[in-house]
């Protein structure tokens, strides 16, 4: 779970891990990267399936965040390789 707050920060499971000003997020794709890289490991073993255990990423926006900001969490992701990448609204 992804959330952006009002000024681009943004929280990861729901500790803040960027806060906003770098664009190319760097934490949050290196957080991404290990989770992606643990559960590809689960699923090149037969631990867990693909459906089980496949990185997915929800993102959740603020209603007043600047839409770079999303833009800016999609590029984390597809730089972090995770392909299940979905929108929460209220």
């Amino acid at each position: 779970s992804v959330a952006i707050g009002d000024y681009g920060e943004v929280i990861l499971n729901g500790s803040e891990i960027e806060d906003g000003n770098n664009l190319e997020m760097p934490d949050l794709v290196t957080n991404l990267r290990t989770q992606k890289g643990m559960r590809d490991q689960l699923i090149a073993s037969g631990a867990r399936s693909k459906e089980e255990a496949e990185l997915k990423v929800q993102i959740e926006s603020s209603g007043i965040a600047e839409h770079q900001s999303s833009i800016s969490v999609l590029n984390a992701c597809a730089t972090a390789g995770v392909e299940k990448i979905t929108f929460a609204f209220d």
